[in-house]
C-alpha cells in the first residue's frame, strides 16, 4: 500500500515537481515568440532560450542568409539587471529555389542564450525584442516582444524546459569535436578545397561559408570521397560567376566554415 501511495505521489508531481519558468507567448502574423529558462531562478550565468514557433510552412534565416533574406535581429537593451546576453545560432539547413541558395531554419527554432546578470543577488527582468523575416512564398517582416521576470530563489531548480534547452545547445556548431574536424582549407583562383575527417563516416554532409556581408559563396559543395580512408574526404566549392579570382577576393579575410555531418556541426575560422 505504501508503494502504491508513493507511486501516485510521483505521478502527480508531489515528490518530483516539474518547475516552470517561461514567458507568455507573443504573437506576430506568422510566428510566436517565447522565453524559457533551464532553472527557475537567477544564477551567475542564466541558461535561457528564445523559442520561435512558426506557422506551418513558414521559415526564417540563419545569421548569414545566403543569396537573399535577412537574419533575425534580437534586442535586449530594455532588460533590467542584465549585464550581457550571449546569443548562439543553431545549425542551418540549405534551401534552393530557382537556382538561388539560402541558409534557413525550416521549422520552429530555439536560440540558446546565456544571460549574465549585473547582480546575481537581484531579480532579472529579461526583455527580448525580435525582428524576424518569416518566409513562405513571400517574405514578411515580423516583430514581437517578450518579457520574463526571473526571481531570486534559495536553490534554483531545473525547469521542465531544461532538457529542451540542452538539446538546442547541442544543435549549435561547436568549436571542437571528437567526432568531426575541418583539417585544411586551400584557395585557388577557381575554388576552395577543404579536407575533413569524420570518425563516424559521412552522411548529410554540407558546408556553409561566411566571409563578410560583401561576399557570398553559397553554391552546394562537391563531396570527394577518400577511397583509401573512409574517415576522410574533401569538399570543393567553386567560385561564383561574378568573381574573377577567388583567392584575390578572399585575400586578407577571415572565413568562417560551418561543417555539418550527420547530427554533428563544427565551426572553424581560416585566414587567407
Amino acid at each position: 500500500m505504501t508503494r502504491l501511495i508513493l507511486s501516485l505521489f510521483v505521478l502527480l508531481g508531489v515528490i518530483f515537481p516539474a518547475y516552470a519558468l517561461e514567458s507568455e507567448k507573443a504573437g506576430a502574423e506568422h510566428l510566436q515568440l517565447q522565453l524559457i529558462t533551464a532553472k527557475n531562478g537567477v544564477t551567475e550565468e542564466i541558461s535561457a532560450g528564445i523559442l520561435v514557433d512558426f506557422e506551418e510552412h513558414w521559415h526564417s534565416y540563419w545569421r548569414t542568409p545566403g543569396d537573399s533574406g535577412l537574419a533575425p535581429v534580437f534586442d535586449w537593451s530594455k532588460s533590467q539587471n542584465v549585464k550581457n546576453v550571449i546569443l548562439s545560432w543553431p545549425k542551418p539547413a540549405r534551401f534552393e529555389l530557382f537556382g538561388f541558395y539560402t541558409f534557413i531554419y525550416p521549422e520552429d527554432v530555439l536560440f540558446p542564450i546565456k544571460v549574465i546578470p549585473a547582480d546575481a543577488g537581484q531579480p532579472v527582468e529579461l526583455v527580448i525584442e525580435a525582428n524576424i523575416m518569416a518566409c513562405n512564398k513571400l517574405c514578411v517582416p515580423q516583430e514581437a516582444s517578450v518579457r520574463l521576470d526571473i526571481p531570486v530563489v534559495e536553490v534554483p531548480k531545473e525547469t521542465a524546459e531544461a532538457a529542451r534547452l540542452a538539446q538546442a545547445i547541442k544543435n549549435v556548431p561547436q568549436k571542437e569535436s571528437k567526432e568531426l574536424s575541418i583539417d585544411t582549407a586551400v584557395l585557388s583562383s577557381e575554388a576552395m578545397v577543404i579536407t575533413i575527417t569524420s570518425k563516424e563516416g559521412f552522411e548529410k554532409t554540407d558546408l556553409f561559408v561566411e566571409a563578410g556581408e560583401d561576399f557570398s559563396l553559397t553554391s552546394p559543395v562537391e563531396f570527394i570521397e577518400n577511397k583509401e580512408d573512409p574517415a576522410k574526404a574533401m569538399l570543393k566549392l567553386t567560385k561564383p560567376p561574378e568573381v574573377a579570382d577567388l583567392s584575390e577576393a578572399l585575400a586578407g579575410k577571415t572565413v568562417t566554415l560551418t561543417l555539418i555531418n550527420r547530427d554533428n556541426a563544427l565551426e572553424k575560422d581560416f585566414s587567407f
